[in-house]
Order: structure tokens, then C-alpha cells, then sequence
């Protein structure tokens, strides 16, 4: 009589071949029907495993950092029960200071997160959730749109592209024209939130008339000029009731409207390119009562913006916003905005450094150019680094108009 163990073995061998039957049919079932499959099927195929690909592994890692987060979270919570805890509370929760909590409280301090009470108020999580979604918009709405645009081409909704690619070609050139102003989108809570979270506010010293136009130059770019933004481009700061009258337009870079989609976020804002042409239109064509809002500096201000130190300003380059105003009759404004280099911490780049050298080619291509920034999670309290803002007061200051 054979022993049990070989009778199991032998009950188990013949179900293991219907399966890898079942199987291999299936599979060689499902090449026969790709290999028959049109090339448009197949590129809709590709491009679809792709994104799944890309789904999956940013899941992953989402998952990932959360199972991280919340393990330090708990580590660093734990460790400061035990420095306020007494040593009755320590002998009946059978917790006592010992290397290990030292260690990961070392630990926890080199890695570089310092975590958020767990005891902060909802409004304060919003405020820095609205600050994370516009500096993630900043860095990766004009790709993600892209991308999505592409994926929409292959699926039963290509229809929304080829209607969108006419209104993009019949609509190409308004952001040298004043854009697409919507007043409520510009007054939506999001972006006070964000001012908020600085928190921010526009410092007025003096009216600007409405009969006349104006040119403001805005100093200093710093990382993204996220007070300029906030300040000019929407309504976080109240604006309109500090300035009736004057309807603001924020400059940015042409290459920002390229990106389907996200052109018309930025064109609802009132935000247009940064280019001659489009800064005639606005002092000529839209009557009086407009002001173009100029970053000065630029990418190459953002260089030398860092956190604590002496404010470098790039304007020897810089004066052909003034012959323009010279030639449209309109007055210039200096604006400064105070704790604008703070909001980041990039790497140390002084001239002649390695990093220096390799970032003047990604000026023309800001988020490029903002490779330097140190990454931290949302959660993090640590105000020295990460692509979410850090939390520091910041004033914009206009002074009177000059002729």
C-alpha cells in the first residue's frame, strides 16, 4: 500500500494538467486574435497597457509612500508619548526610553521628516491641500493634459479631441490678445485657501486711477512667483476691491499655452503670454483700466532665489517693458513681493558649481529648471524643502505709479 503522502501527490498530478491546458489554450487563443487585430486596435492596445502600466506603478508607489508615512508618523508619535509620558504611564503601557526610540527619532530627524501635529485643524489640511494641487498643476498639468489628450485620440471619445483641435486652431492666438477672463473662476475658494496657507496678502500704497493703463513689474520671481499668482492671477488676495476698476493680466511664458487643455485654465485666469505683442494688445486695443503684470527676473532670477539670503535681482537685460510703456503712454509700478524666495528651498547652486553650469539650458523650460528642488510629502512640517510650498508669511507690495 503506497503511503499517504504518495496517494495526495497522485490525486494532485492530474489536476494540474487540465489547468496548464485551460491556460496555454487561452493564450495561444488570444495571439491568434491579435495577431488578427487592424493597426488601429493594436496601437489603441498599446497605448491602453501603457497607461494601465503607469497607473499601476504610480499606485504602487502612492501605496508605498503612504505605508512609509504612516509608519514614521506612528514612530515619531510614539516617541514623543514617551518623552511626556510619566514613569507610571511608561511601567503600565510597558513602554521606557531605551536606544531603540532614540535611534528612531534619529532616524526619523535624517531623513528629514518632521511631521504635522496630528491635532491640526481641517482648515489647515485644506489650505495645504490647496497649495499642493497648484504647485503640482505648475509642475505636471500641462503634461498630464497631454497625455491625456493622446489617450482620448485612441478611445470612443476622439470625438472631444477633434472638436477640441478646431477651437484650439480657432482660438490659437488669444493669449496674446487678453485671454478668456471668467470672473467666477477666478474668485473660486481654491485659491484663497492657498493665500491662506502662506498666508498671503496684497499691501496697497497707493490707488491706481482706472482712466489710465499699467505695466507692474513684479520682483522677485523666486522658484514659481506664487505670489504673483496668487496676488494677480486670481483672486486670493482681493484684488478687485483693492484695485477697482483695474482689470489685471498676469504674463507667463508663451510656452505655457501649448498644453491642451491647460492653456484654458490659464486663459480663464486673465493670465496671457509675456511677449510684445501681446503686452500692444493690452495697453492699445482694451481701452484703459488694464494692467500687465511682468515678472521681471524670469527663469534666471529663479537661479539665485534662496531661502535666508540677500535677493539677487536680474534687470540689467530686462528694459524693454519700459519702451513699451514709454511708446503707450503707460505708467510703470514697481511691485515687491517680501518672502517670495522662501517659499522653496532649492540646492545650493553658486556659480561655477556643477549644478549651475547644467541649469542655464533649462531656463527656457521652467519646470526644467526646478530639478534642484528637495522632495518632501505633504504631511511633512519641515519648512527647508519640498515641491509643496513652505508656509511663510509673504506680502506684496505696490508702490504709486510713476509716469
Amino acid at each position: 500500500m503506497e503511503p499517504r503522502a504518495c496517494q495526495v501527490k497522485a490525486q494532485l498530478r492530474p489536476l494540474g494538467r487540465p489547468v496548464i491546458s485551460t491556460l496555454s489554450n487561452y493564450a495561444l487563443r488570444y495571439t491568434r486574435r491579435a495577431s488578427k487585430l487592424s493597426y488601429k486596435y493594436t496601437a489603441r492596445g498599446c497605448i491602453f497597457t501603457l497607461f494601465v502600466v503607469n497607473v499601476l506603478l504610480y499606485a504602487v508607489t502612492v501605496i508605498s509612500t503612504e505605508i512609509l508615512v504612516i509608519t514614521f508618523y506612528l514612530g515619531y508619535h510614539l516617541c514623543q508619548r514617551v518623552e511626556h509620558s510619566t514613569d507610571a504611564e511608561r511601567k503600565q503601557l510597558k513602554i521606557l526610553k531605551s536606544e531603540e526610540t532614540s535611534l528612531l527619532k534619529q532616524v526619523i530627524r535624517v531623513m528629514g521628516i518632521d511631521f504635522a501635529p496630528a491635532a491640526t485643524p481641517l482648515t489647515r489640511r485644506l489650505q495645504t491641500l490647496a497649495a499642493a494641487l497648484c504647485s503640482f498643476s505648475f509642475l505636471f498639468a500641462g503634461i498630464f493634459f497631454t497625455v491625456l489628450a493622446i489617450i482620448l485620440s485612441f478611445s470612443n471619445l476622439y470625438w472631444i479631441v477633434i472638436l477640441y483641435t478646431g477651437w484650439y486652431v480657432y482660438d490659437f492666438r488669444t493669449h496674446e490678445k487678453g485671454g478668456h477672463r471668467v470672473h467666477w473662476y477666478r474668485r473660486w475658494k481654491l485659491w484663497t485657501k492657498m493665500a491662506e496657507y502662506f498666508p498671503i496678502c496684497l499691501i496697497k500704497t497707493a490707488g491706481l486711477p482706472a482712466d489710465r493703463n499699467y505695466i507692474m513689474g513684479y520682483h522677485p520671481h523666486g522658484i514659481m512667483a506664487a505670489g504673483s499668482f496668487i496676488n494677480f492671477g486670481t483672486e486670493g488676495t482681493g484684488f478687485a476691491k483693492l484695485f477697482p476698476g483695474i482689470a489685471p493680466h498676469l504674463m507667463t511664458l508663451t510656452l505655457n499655452f501649448m498644453f491642451p487643455f491647460y492653456r484654458d485654465l490659464l486663459l480663464g485666469l486673465g493670465i496671457v503670454s509675456v511677449c510684445r505683442d501681446s503686452l500692444d494688445w493690452i495697453l492699445k486695443n482694451k481701452g484703459v483700466g488694464n494692467a500687465a503684470i511682468i515678472v521681471v527676473g524670469g527663469a534666471q532670477e529663479a537661479l539665485d532665489a534662496h531661502r535666508n539670503a540677500d535677493i539677487a535681482l536680474t534687470l540689467t537685460s530686462r528694459k524693454g517693458f519700459i519702451k513699451i510703456a514709454l511708446q503707450n503712454g503707460a505708467d510703470l509700478v514697481p511691485v515687491f513681493s517680501f518672502g517670495e524666495n522662501n517659499v522653496y528651498a532649492q540646492a545650493a547652486n553658486p556659480p561655477g558649481s556643477k549644478l549651475r553650469d547644467i541649469q542655464p539650458p533649462c531656463v527656457p523650460w521652467p519646470r526644467a529648471s526646478t530639478i534642484q528642488l528637495r522632495i518632501r510629502p505633504i504631511s511633512n512640517a519641515n519648512h527647508h524643502s519640498g515641491w509643496c510650498p513652505n508656509s511663510c508669511y509673504s506680502s506684496v507690495e505696490t508702490d504709486p505709479a510713476t509716469d
